[in-house]
């Protein structure tokens, strides 16, 4: 279905900090569907199986959206694209097998955000996304907490204008090829294997 939702902007500060929209129907699919101007997190994530096409989440504050007690969760194509306030994008919080495929972040100006947190007990794979930290970006554009883990395919880091890392590893990183991130953008212990500066 296709589905644009926002809230006017009169009450994007005041209210409740609600989502706007759950997904949490097991093997629920969704196509087309547009989130934004939301005071709290724009999406929320709890099932299983669930499909995203052309999702688009944009201009929400906190939160943009939150992945939490999920398994197997694909998105593919789409857009996440600039939240105000200092909390992460896209948070995974024991999430499994989440897929982000073709998808584009931009990252936002909030000092403690991050484009997509990934904590210690969930897991992420990349296929052909890429993210772009703008140049008031202070957060990391991949952030995985120890515990946690990326699979990245075919990506781009682009985060040279801003003062965070592209990738903040600290968990467990496997580099599937193709993935191009900009020099001196990598930080961790956990070194993932053939990746290349440009």
């Amino acid at each position: 279905w296709d589905l644009h939702l926002t809230r006017a902007s009169s009450q994007v500060t005041v209210g409740p900090k609600l989502n706007m929209i759950s997904l949490s129907v097991s093997g629920q699919r969704n196509y087309n569907l547009r989130v934004e101007g939301n005071f709290g997190p724009a999406i929320s994530v709890g099932g299983s199986n669930i499909e995203a096409y052309g999702l688009e989440v944009a201009n929400n504050r906190d939160n943009q959206m939150r992945i939490v007690n999920a398994n197997d969760f694909y998105w593919f194509g789409g857009l996440l694209d600039e939240a105000s306030g200092n909390l992460n994008f896209l948070s995974l919080e024991n999430a499994k097998r989440i897929v982000l495929e073709g998808l584009r972040v931009i990252s936002s100006a909030g000092t403690a955000s991050n484009a997509i947190k990934v904590d210690g007990t969930s897991s992420v794979v990349l296929i052909g996304t890429t993210i772009f930290g703008g140049s008031l970006a202070t957060g990391d554009g991949l952030d995985v907490a120890a515990g946690g883990e990326a699979r990245i395919l075919a990506s781009r880091f682009e985060h040279i204008h801003a003062t965070g890392f592209a990738i903040n590893n600290a968990g467990t990183g496997y580099d599937l090829g193709g993935n191009v991130i900009d020099a001196g953008k990598y930080n961790g212990t956990a070194r993932i294997t053939e990746f290349g500066g440009t």
